[in-house]
């Protein structure tokens, strides 16, 4: 027996399928339908991709991840907004 050594992940996965979509009436919530990621910044400044759009302000105003994230690119909403609309943007291929 070991002790003091941690724990540590054997293996990660990416799941890319589509889950399930839920109402949630957070207008900070955004999903993805089919293939797509939102980027984001780590703390360590490096880019990340997520389909997770549980999305939150800040305290500095900064549209972020529930994980604290930074949405790429960036966006304040200013604090005296009153709401936020999202715009469904195509892309054709």
């Amino acid at each position: 027996m070991q002790i003091g050594t941690g724990v540590r992940p054997v293996a990660t996965e990416r799941i890319h399928s589509q889950g399930n979509l839920s109402q949630t009436n957070n207008s900070k919530d955004v999903a993805i339908k089919g293939q797509g990621f939102f980027q984001v910044v780590l703390p360590d400044g490096t880019q990340a991709y997520t389909r997770d759009g549980s999305f939150q302000i800040d305290q500095n105003g900064q549209l972020v991840t529930a994980s604290g994230f930074q949405v790429q690119p960036a966006i304040t909403i200013p604090a005296n907004a009153l709401s936020i609309t999202v715009a469904v943007m195509a892309s054709s291929a």
